[in-house]
């Protein structure tokens, strides 16, 4: 057995499994970590799939797409500022118990909402706020787990391995409904059918998901080779006390960070119009029914998810971050004006199929190597600070992305879906001069001899 995946019993502390890692895990070892990490994401992903049944909610629920637009919009924003407080916590604690806990809540609200009446939008609303909230609460953990596992060398492809996650729930949702929808008749059922193979991953979380020490994940790992240097010095810090930096001091200790936030938020324009909307687009825009509606609108995410494995390993080998992250900026940006000019044309199935991978592959492409490029530009501030980096990330682009769904279907209704695929491309072609004015070389990153973090303001005693 990996030595990750061995269950040591505790007590109350770790909620009978010890969670934390006194080395850093290596080949096939860390793989396993981050597949359950990228299983995480899946699980949270799965629990606020809407699109691929928002036509049938809208429906059901006497929703009229402005309505349902400002409650998705509104409790996503909600969300992401109450993440902030999992930062907190994930950073100065456990990432891993924030995560597994807080799921707990997400996953009963996900089964209140299967088995909610019709006729009912008031109830609906309360019932997808309580999910939205604790979800966004508990899966912010995520992405700093990822970066605890990969070094600098790693980083792009473990990105876009556990982006896979997040892409993975919105394919599932997407292809399940495409496969089931007819079957099941009614979108609660689905929401059933998706909240059972949430509840299946949270139980192999309890049994597999764990963290590095907090003395490991206080370093900067640039390769594998320097693994035990780091753990040499993990040894001393955890006899030191491992220090967190302060909130304020690391919110405000580089606004180029955030600035990557803001692009990454104009970039998810058309990643997000396609999450909320892409079954409700293919179906009014090439009249096709809803079921297959679904099925077409799930080849954007098998192109996602294949580009993001490919980009990362690409981005990784040559070390490269910001020239590639701008360079697909600029090429997303066009795709969806491009997206925009098919609205109206008769294509066939399999052309309809082909215009959305070209996309999804583009795109895929940009976010690997620009989410590194966040990541090592976090840890180069703070390395203790991850969570509350990833969770600052989430408020930014998110505040952007979900008022884009909030306004977004106001003007489909006046002025269409190319004005909506237009702007989608303004928002990508957007994001490359942001991100080209922030950290990180043009060339290949170097890489140094592991470091501490830097000088911290608040200690966090070693764990007994």
């Amino acid at each position: 057995m990996l030595p990750s995946a061995a269950i040591h019993r505790s007590g109350w502390q770790d909620l009978f499994v010890a969670r934390e890692l006194d080395y850093v895990p290596y080949g096939v070892d860390r793989y396993f970590m981050l597949v359950v990490k990228a299983l995480a994401a899946l699980m949270g992903g799965l629990a606020i799939a809407l699109g691929p049944v928002a036509p049938l909610i809208l429906e059901s629920q006497q929703l009229s797409p402005p309505e349902y637009g400002r409650i998705v919009g509104g409790v996503g924003i909600a969300g992401v500022i109450v993440g902030l407080t999992a930062g907190q916590l994930g950073d100065r604690f456990s990432r891993v118990r924030v995560l597994l806990w807080g799921m707990l809540p997400a996953l009963g609200f996900h089964f209140l909402m299967a088995f909610m009446p019709n006729g009912q939008p008031s109830l609906f609303a309360l019932l997808y706020l309580g999910l939205g909230l604790t979800e966004a609460w508990a899966i912010v953990t995520v992405s700093a787990l990822l970066r605890d596992f990969s070094p600098r060398t790693g980083r792009a492809l473990a990105v876009g391995l556990v982006t896979v996650g997040t892409i993975g729930a919105n394919w599932a949702s997407t292809f399940l409904a495409g496969e089931f929808l007819n079957q099941l008749g009614t979108w609660q059922r689905m929401f059933l059918l998706y909240g059972v193979i949430s509840l299946a991953i949270w139980v192999l979380l309890v049994l597999f998901a764990r963290e590095t020490s907090p003395a490991i994940r206080a370093q900067v790992v640039h390769s594998m080779e320097e693994r035990p240097a780091v753990e040499q010095r993990a040894a001393e810090l955890e006899r030191s006390g491992v220090k967190v930096r302060g909130f304020w001091s690391f919110i405000t200790a580089d606004w180029r960070l955030w600035a990557l936030g803001l692009a990454q938020g104009l970039f998810l324009f058309g990643y997000t119009a396609f999450v909320a909307y892409g079954p409700l687009f293919t179906v009014q825009a090439f009249h096709q029914p809803p079921q297959e509606a679904s099925l077409i609108t799930s080849s954007i995410y098998a192109s996602v998810i294949v580009f993001l494995l490919i980009s990362g390993l690409v981005c990784d080998r040559l070390r490269l971050r910001k020239l590639p992250a701008v360079v697909f900026s600029l090429l997303t940006g066009l795709a969806y004006i491009g997206l925009g000019y098919t609205v109206g044309l008769q294509l066939t199935t399999e052309q309809i199929i082909v215009a959305y991978v070209i996309v999804g592959a583009i795109a895929a492409t940009m976010w690997s190597p620009t989410n590194a490029l966040f990541s090592e530009t976090a840890e180069d501030i703070a390395a203790t600070r991850q969570t509350t980096a990833f969770a600052g990330q989430r408020v930014i682009y998110s505040i952007i992305t979900q008022v884009w769904v909030f306004i977004a279907p106001s003007l489909l209704a006046d002025h269409g879906w190319q004005l909506v695929w237009t702007i989608c491309g303004i928002g990508a072609l957007a994001a490359a001069p942001v991100i080209a004015f922030c950290r990180g070389s043009w060339g290949p990153f170097a890489t140094r001899e592991a470091r501490p973090a830097p000088v911290p303001e608040v200690s966090r005693p070693a764990l007994a």
